[in-house]
């Protein structure tokens, strides 16, 4: 049984300064008094909290953590530029190599503009389409950060006036028909088509819809954008659009192309993202550079390396591992794992969720028992070797025998 003596003390003086937590967005997952709150230090795929547990690390930062934590040439990287200054009043150099980079990985990067996380991207995507078409209506699929636009329709939508809600309208993933519904229902009212290419839930991108989105919006002349937030460097050919062959108008990047440093990026079609100077769009530290100079050192690494591919093969080997586990304890009825290699995403069936089990609070304080952290989503990264993700699987082994008691 692991002691998180400090971690308890740490929740209860942090509890009283910082509301709903800070620097994670599913801090309330780990509110269970039997899970750590607090980590001090991390290495490759490990992390340990401020009791001195360690962890195999499967959050990895909400999948930033591409390249392992605490990367040498990363770090090497951020203290050559901290000699040279850290944010400054006119552009540097280092903008120009990133976007270059930036354009020779993705498909559909002409133009550049730079953030300090997804929501800055998808938010700016949103603005500049409804700039650029003269129109209001925004169709979404999946998740897109917290801005008014994305969470007026989510339950946690209080503060959001509904005057800016009404002008947002989900469609499902997959189904033609709920998206040519809006389409029909909305007609030419519509500045964009904003998706998640790879949503959680998803093995593999439904190319067959996503083309038929390209096509409809260039029909109706709709700004069709990609938000690979998540996916862009960490799924095949580091992005969506480049693994399917699509060109979407606009793409928002973040999580994985600078390993844990705060940068994103707005890339797409020149004709659109050239609007930019008639929109308002100013973040202070949109160009510091530390983080850009993380971002050229991973993108340059990506030059060198297929990662997409090695964290697939490893996602694979954990998913084949966990799957035979499944089998063995007998949960094929009641748990089944999702998401592709790169994000696998272990869900219980509907019954289980409902009514017999608190998901994910209650699977991450078993997994934590165990050495593990993660709350039901396991990200991969280059650090995930074999001897890794084999220690993962036989950890497991525990963590399924005390889940089928649980249930």
């Amino acid at each position: 049984m692991i002691k998180l003596n400090e971690s308890r003390k740490f929740r209860k003086y942090y509890n009283k300064l910082i509301p709903g937590g800070s620097t994670f967005s599913k801090v309330e997952y780990f509110y269970d008094q039997n899970v750590p709150f607090a980590l001090s230090k991390c290495k490759d795929a490990k992390v340990y909290d401020i009791d001195k547990n360690e962890y195999i690390d499967y959050i990895l930062a909400n999948g930033s953590v591409v390249l392992g934590h605490n990367n040498k040439l990363v770090n090497k990287a951020i203290f050559n530029q901290l000699k040279n200054g850290i944010s400054f009043s006119l552009p540097n150099k280092l903008e120009i190599e990133v976007s270059e980079l930036l354009k020779k990985h993705i498909p559909s990067a002409e133009m550049v503009r730079f953030g300090k996380n997804g929501n800055d991207a998808t938010t700016a995507a949103v603005r500049l389409a409804r700039h650029f078409t003269g129109k209001k209506n925004v169709l979404f699929c999946g998740y897109h950060s917290w801005q008014d636009w994305y969470v007026g329709k989510t339950s946690k939508n209080s503060g959001v006036p509904a005057e800016i809600s009404k002008l947002s309208h989900r469609f499902i993933y997959g189904d033609k028909k709920s998206i040519d519904k809006l389409f029909k229902k909305f007609a030419n009212k519509i500045a964009c088509v904003i998706i998640d290419p790879l949503p959680a839930i998803e093995s593999k991108p439904n190319k067959n819809f996503l083309k038929y989105l390209e096509k409809k919006c260039k029909e109706k002349k709709i700004v069709y954008i990609f938000d690979e937030v998540v996916c862009g460097f960490r799924y095949l050919d580091k992005s969506v659009q480049g693994n399917i062959d699509i060109k979407p108008d606009l793409s928002a990047f973040s999580k994985g192309k600078a390993n844990g440093m705060p940068i994103s990026a707005l890339v797409g079609k020149k004709n659109i993202m050239k609007k930019f100077s008639d929109i308002f769009y100013s973040l202070t530290f949109a160009g510091e550079t530390l983080s850009l100079a993380a971002a050229r050192e991973v993108l340059k690494i990506h030059n060198n390396l297929d990662i997409p591919s090695y964290i697939d093969r490893q996602g694979l080997r954990l998913r084949n591992g966990l799957n035979d586990l499944i089998f063995k304890n007998r949960l094929e009825n009641k748990l089944k794992i999702y998401g592709s290699n790169s994000r696998l995403l272990i869900k219980f069936h509907e019954d289980y969720t409902n009514n017999k089990i608190n998901f994910p609070q209650e699977w991450t304080k078993t997994v934590c028992k165990f050495g593990i952290l993660n709350f039901g989503v396991s990200m991969i990264s280059l650090k995930h070797n074999n001897e890794i993700i084999d220690k993962t699987i036989n950890k497991y082994k525990y963590i399924f025998s005390d889940i089928n008691k649980i249930l």
